[in-house]
């Protein structure tokens, strides 16, 4: 797995690097230009949050192409690894690419906060909370990332192993019926009805920053920042069924 990892990384090196390059740049004219003309920081945050997603956006999209390249390639097919290590080479490089972005976003924020003072060391410590408040939302992000991955990899496999058009048009429905599936079944067994992929955090946590250059409000709820234990080992016997089914596939060499 090691091997085709390394392989991945070296053949997106050149795109990576210069997407985050980019991302920076783009950034730090931004937040630099931005407050020399006096803009709005609501202008601003928007500004920065929407780069971020689009980066964060082409990146699943350029691991998606890479895995789906990698399952078509006849050489692949010639080295002595098991399907396994097709997959989860590409969700470690997923990984990867999800928490380098992560950084490079918390790096800004502290940054961006040193020189602007937005919020005051009181202001972090109410937003951040203890450091199990912050572990939880850091695996919260980790395991809808992860349950992403492999949707998307099913979904890509079932695709290529169908001749034609009709093939992209199952990988796509089929991306949506396992969502919708999980959704449902975490609704039968546990009585969830506004809950997604194992982000707890969006079941009803509010974060709300009010004029926090003015002297504003920092009000933040944490009564459902918990992980629930139950959709968690729901979510890992569905990951599982998706990995085994995505294997299956890919023994079938002749098809894909």
């Amino acid at each position: 797995m090691m091997k085709l990892l390394k392989y991945d990384l070296k053949r997106n090196a050149t795109t990576f690097l210069s997407v985050g390059a980019i991302l920076i740049a783009l950034q730090l004219i931004i937040s630099i230009m931005g407050n020399i003309r006096g803009w709005d920081p609501k202008i601003i945050l928007t500004l920065t949050i929407v780069l971020y997603s689009f980066v964060g956006t082409f990146s699943v999209i350029l691991v998606a192409i890479t895995y789906r390249k990698n399952i078509k390639a006849y050489s692949r097919r010639l080295l002595p690894q098991r399907s396994s290590n097709i997959i989860f080479s590409v969700l470690v490089l997923g990984w990867i690419t999800f928490i380098v972005l992560l950084a490079i976003s918390v790096l800004h924020i502290v940054i961006y906060n040193y020189f602007e003072r937005i919020l005051s060391a009181d202001q972090i410590a109410d937003l951040l909370g203890s450091v199990p408040d912050v572990l939880v939302v850091l695996f919260q992000l980790f395991w809808a990332y992860t349950f992403l991955f492999v949707t998307i990899m099913l979904a890509s496999t079932l695709s290529a192993s169908i001749k034609g058009r009709l093939g992209g048009w199952i990988g796509i429905i089929s991306f949506f019926a396992i969502q919708s599936a999980l959704n449902w079944l975490e609704v039968k067994l546990l009585g969830e009805t506004n809950g997604a992929s194992g982000l707890v955090i969006s079941r009803g946590t509010e974060v709300e920053l009010t004029n926090m250059t003015g002297g504003g409000q920092l009000t933040i709820d944490r009564s459902l920042l918990l992980i629930d234990w139950r959709t968690v080992a729901i979510e890992l016997i569905f990951i599982a069924l998706i990995v085994y089914a995505t294997v299956l596939l890919l023994n079938r060499k002749e098809q894909v």
